[in-house]
């Protein structure tokens, strides 16, 4: 094995393209980027760039790419799902796979491919409990107060003075409480203190305060029609995109990008300089989290067209992606690495038998990037000479005593397991929910108009009518062309009785108008 010299942090180690013990390149080459972030090569999938969008490898770098694909299943699953649901229009399933969809493909894929074996049992259902209960009491607060003032979840329009505390209130307040569980994790049983560690519990922590805030803000439809006869299928298609794929994956990535922060521990061994830039740069996750969900808070009070709103959320989520990866690049590559024994392991994205080290030599993904079962698998190597009773799997060796290894064959999570069982849960949770909509659900009230027009939706035209007052002071309905609007909780007085006209249209609704002069 022949050693060199890393020209970034000094240390001795074996010849390849990136250095086992920092990561940087040993042979930088113009467009590599900075040493300290390295962007062409991703620390958890080395074979894409930093600001590369890919979903799996961010919101799991911990997980071997050999078990990725049951999450795209489940993802395609859950697409046609809502897209089922949204056909039939049935709210109570849009709500069920919208709010609970894509956080539970999340959980089940990251128990059954062994992320959270990592992780004190204790402190996830912590995360868990506590997010869940934080997200319904944030929703019973002030869900009731946005629903008040915009009409309806995507239907907005309403004035700039209530944008700071409708908009950036009711966001910031939510992105501020739904990592409460992460943090207080972190203060009472942080487990082993690795960035990854809390980037699952991040996830969990925000994923759980997300659903149960989601699901709670949209239960009042399970009492309004079992079938949406009424609401238009754009409509439906928006709010199943907005509220099953852009708030959960916007959540998970926020949650993701904070958690391991709080979880990050950085080297002894960098020099002043870097670690000011690196703790800068870990300090600024918070910040550029506040500034995503404060776009979302006044895109979703602006007012704007529904494409526009659902291009906006797009463009966060893929925002929010993009800062999580930049996030565990900088975590990975400066985080405090393990002792190192140099024995061979396999490295599943290079596909060759290397030293066991911070980084790998030849593709420079982190030893951190993957779990301890997966690790404790991949050492588990022969040499080729040494292997006449050893399994058929070859592996070519760098670096190493032996030029070919063998080694038991790696673990696959099955393709249908991960979303067959998502399958399975998310029908047993809608089916009731649907029934207990078809019992609660208040029929439809035909009315014969007129006489008996029945009455809007929200509230009756008396409480929001304009009430305008003439330069001279008095008041008369219907408005005359010149005045000053001001809002009346009742019908405003009028001059004199009303005129036959009035009084028809007033019979026709129901309502009936005082007469007499207004107050002076």
């Amino acid at each position: 094995m022949v050693n060199t010299h890393c020209p970034t942090c000094t240390t001795e180690v074996p010849v390849g393209v990136f250095c086992g013990a920092c990561g940087a390149h040993l042979a930088p080459q113009p467009g590599d980027g900075p040493r300290w972030l390295r962007p062409r090569a991703f620390c958890a999938a080395p074979h894409q760039h930093v600001l590369r969008p890919a979903i799996a490898s961010s919101l799991f770098p911990q997980l071997s790419q050999l078990t990725r694909a049951p999450f795209y299943f489940g993802l395609v699953l859950l697409v046609a799902a809502m897209a089922f649901a949204v056909e039939i229009r049935l709210p109570g399933a849009l709500v069920s796979v919208a709010a609970l969809g894509l956080p539970l493909l999340i959980v089940i894929y990251q128990y059954l491919s062994g992320a959270y074996r990592d992780i004190p049992r204790g402190a996830l259902i912590a995360t868990a409990t506590l997010g869940i209960a934080i997200g319904v009491g944030w929703v019973l607060l002030t869900g009731d107060l946005v629903i008040r003032e915009t009409g309806a979840p995507f239907d907005a329009g309403i004035a700039g003075n209530r944008v700071l505390r409708d908009g950036l209130g009711v966001a910031e307040g939510g992105v501020l409480l739904m990592m409460i569980p992460a943090v207080v994790v972190r203060l009472v049983r942080p487990g082993p203190r690795k960035a990854l560690n809390g980037l699952v519990i991040g996830v969990l922590s925000a994923l759980s305060f997300t659903a149960a805030a989601t699901f709670t803000r949209l239960a009042p439809q399970f009492a309004a029609a079992t079938v949406a006869k009424t609401r238009p299928v754009e409509w439906l298609v928006v709010e199943a995109a907005i509220r099953g794929v852009t708030i959960p994956l916007t959540a998970a990535c926020a949650g993701g990008l904070i958690g391991a922060a709080l979880w990050f521990t950085r080297r002894t061994e960098d020099r002043r300089p870097r670690r000011l830039l690196v703790t800068g740069a870990v300090s600024l996750f918070g910040v550029a989290v506040l500034g995503i969900y404060g776009v979302i808070g006044i895109t979703d009070v602006a007012g704007l067209p529904q494409a526009k709103m659902l291009a906006w959320h797009i463009a966060m989520a893929l925002v929010a992606v993009i800062a999580l990866r930049v996030g565990l690049q900088l975590v990975l590559l400066h985080e405090r690495p393990d002792p190192s024994p140099g024995d061979p392991q396999l490295c599943l994205h290079c596909r060759t038998v290397v030293p066991e080290m911070a980084f790998c030599p030849l593709c420079g993904v982190a030893a951190h990037a993957s779990t301890e079962a997966s690790r404790a698998q991949r050492r588990q190597v022969v040499a080729e000479q040494d292997a006449e009773h050893a399994p058929t799997a070859d592996w070519p060796g760098f670096g190493t005593s032996a030029a070919a290894y063998r080694a038991q064959p790696l673990a696959r999570n099955p393709a249908v397991r991960v979303p067959l069982l998502w399958a399975i849960v998310i029908a047993v949770i809608t089916a009731p929910l649907i029934g207990l909509s078809a019992r609660i659900a208040e029929p439809d009230v035909l009315y014969n108009c007129p006489p008996d027009c029945g009455r809007p939706p929200t509230r009756t035209p008396i409480a929001s009518l304009p009430r305008f007052t003439a330069e001279g002071g008095n008041s008369r309905w219907p408005t005359p062309p010149r005045g000053r609007p001001t809002r009346s909780a009742s019908m405003p007085a009028v001059c004199g009785p009303p005129t036959p006209a009035e009084t028809a249209a007033l019979s026709s609704c129901g309502a009936s108008r005082p007469t007499g002069n207004p107050p002076r």
